[in-house]
């Protein structure tokens, strides 16, 4: 099954697309629980960790939470 992940500021209501596919929703789901999940600052280590495992999309979520704070990270199918 093919899946796109992405995230969005908490508010307003807006998705943006992370690369990684089902893999990455794996290593997320793993790390953090099930989606949807709110990730802040306190994150960043684990996800910087995930980046250093071959996952882009982890880089694109820890950019993402340096501007705008908080974001929710959901899977769309």
């Amino acid at each position: 099954m093919s899946v796109s992940i992405g995230w969005r500021p908490v508010n307003p209501k807006q998705f943006d697309y992370v690369g990684g596919g089902s893999s990455f929703l794996k290593v997320l789901e793993t790390a953090f629980g099930e989606l949807p999940i709110n990730l802040s600052d306190k994150h960043i280590l684990k996800l910087s960790g995930i980046a250093a495992c071959g996952y882009p999309g982890a880089d694109e979520l820890i950019e993402a939470i340096r501007k705008k704070e908080h974001i929710e990270v959901v899977a769309r199918y």
